[in-house]
């Protein structure tokens, strides 16, 4: 039998409804599944950031909770199924209600639509996916023509992992048209992390061609050694926060681009996993 539920009220805030009571019992039961990574450890800034935006959105919730029933272990059958259904079908009602107002475009309400960009991901729905991005982008253009240009850090910082860090694993992007959005017309290039994205992957496929040439060229190896030389200078360039989750990003392009053409010592290799380790505790 699963453990009973209960809510220590430290603060001497106001009780909770029954509504809200049901939200928390759920955001607990499934927390592993819908908080995400950067919030680190309970107790931590960024999770009580996390509950404080879960607790101001109801589409949040229910968008987190469309994950969570779709994919819990305990709930693959076929009223799990149902329910994860209308728990999306909730939350997009709940985030049409707001759609009519620049006012209502939240970080909550941004939030939930980028949580059902996942679970449609999770499903495999692309042409979902494809509407739920569209219509992301479409809400940060709203925000911004009323001029509230800010968006949650964390928001930014995982287009950035992202958009890069896609690179590693595929040439399509998905999320071009929230970039797009994103970007800054004063600096049009601050968020064009796009062209990094397809340099690398033009790097790639000229190691690959390499290695199948027989015998390889000289030639074309100091081509690819003075454009992997490039590019990390371009990365040092582009990812000059101090943030942790900038810098972690940056220490594993570094990392992959010396793992796909070595232009330096082992001992190198060692010094930037050792930094991205350290990285990675101090983010938790």
């Amino acid at each position: 039998m699963a453990p009973s539920f209960t809510f220590v009220n430290v603060s001497n805030a106001p009780g909770l409804g029954p509504k809200e009571a049901r939200q928390m019992r759920v955001v607990c039961e499934f927390r592993p599944m819908i908080f995400p990574a950067g919030t680190g450890a309970p107790g931590s800034s960024r999770e009580a950031s996390w509950i404080g935006l879960l607790q101001s959105e109801p589409a949040l919730v229910e968008a987190s909770v469309t994950i969570a029933l779709r994919h819990c272990p305990r709930r693959q059958n076929p009223k799990g199924f149902r329910e994860a259904s209308l728990c999306k079908g909730r939350a997009i009602k709940l985030i049409n209600e707001r759609l009519n107002t620049p006012l209502g475009l939240t970080d909550g309400v941004l939030s939930a639509v980028f949580t059902l960009t996942f679970a449609e991901l999770l499903e495999s729905d692309g042409e979902a996916r494809k509407v739920h991005i569209q219509g992301l982008a479409q809400m940060i253009k709203v925000r911004r023509s009323s001029g509230n240009n800010a968006l949650p850090s964390w928001f930014c910082d995982f287009l950035l992992y992202d958009s890069i860090g896609n690179s590693i694993l595929s040439a399509s992007y998905a999320n071009q048209p929230l970039i797009q959005a994103l970007r800054n017309e004063d600096d049009p290039n601050k968020l064009d992390f796009t062209t990094l994205r397809d340099e690398i992957d033009i790097l790639r496929q000229s190691i690959d061609k390499y290695h199948e040439s027989r015998p390889p060229k000289k030639q074309e190896a100091a081509i690819i050694r003075s454009e992997v030389t490039r590019l990390q200078l371009e990365i040092d360039t582009l990812m000059g926060s101090q943030e942790n989750f900038v810098r972690s990003l940056h220490d594993s392009l570094q990392l992959f681009l010396l793992l796909l053409w070595p232009t330096e010592k082992a001992s190198r290799l060692e010094v930037l996993a050792g930094e991205l380790n350290s990285r990675e505790k101090n983010m938790k």
